[in-house]
């Protein structure tokens, strides 16, 4: 099935019946907070200005700008957003991992330092994993999109993982 990039932009708010099934977790961000969130059957997402959610198959991100909410859909089911402004295929180039370099303060929460401050909606599974003192990272599946000529790549993230130690993955460790 062909992977799909689709957006829409100038919108007042999110669009009612954004389809979030699928979508396991968001990082959500306010001018003062960011959030760290496992989905749910009712996503609390829409009353975060900045955001993004994701799972296996997709992720959507959200940001309200001057002129209205602007969306960037990505399926590797081939769906698209309704009535979406642009929409293009996407060729998957492979899984890669993306280190989180924060760190786990022992009681469920979580510190990175280019947050201003301690995470404490941690999904519940990450927390112990950071608990027990093992890096983690998020998976990404990476495309590439192609545009007059010129080969654009770019990512979506999948799911939070453990870090897999790159020795480990060469078979040298």
């Amino acid at each position: 099935m062909t992977s799909k990039i689709s957006s829409r932009w100038g919108l007042d708010q999110l669009p009612a019946g954004l389809d979030w099934g699928g979508l396991e977790y968001a990082v959500v961000e306010s001018p003062a907070e960011v959030h760290f969130l496992e989905l749910g059957e009712k996503a609390p997402v829409g009353e975060w200005p900045c955001g993004l959610a994701f799972g296996p198959r997709a992720e959507l991100r959200w940001l309200r700008r001057a002129a209205g909410y602007h969306l960037v859909y990505i399926s590797d089911e081939g769906k698209c957003l309704a009535q979406a402004t642009a929409s293009r295929d996407l060729v998957r180039r492979g899984r890669r991992q993306i280190l989180l370099w924060g760190e786990s303060q022992g009681d469920g929460t979580f510190y990175e330092g280019r947050i201003p401050h301690v995470l404490e909606e941690y999904p519940r599974q990450l927390a112990k994993l950071a608990d027990s003192g093992k890096r983690l990272a998020v998976r990404t599946q990476w495309y590439s999109l192609e545009e007059n000529g010129e080969e654009t790549w770019l990512f979506r993230c999948v799911a939070p993982q453990l870090a897999i130690d790159p020795d480990r993955r060469r078979g040298n460790g």
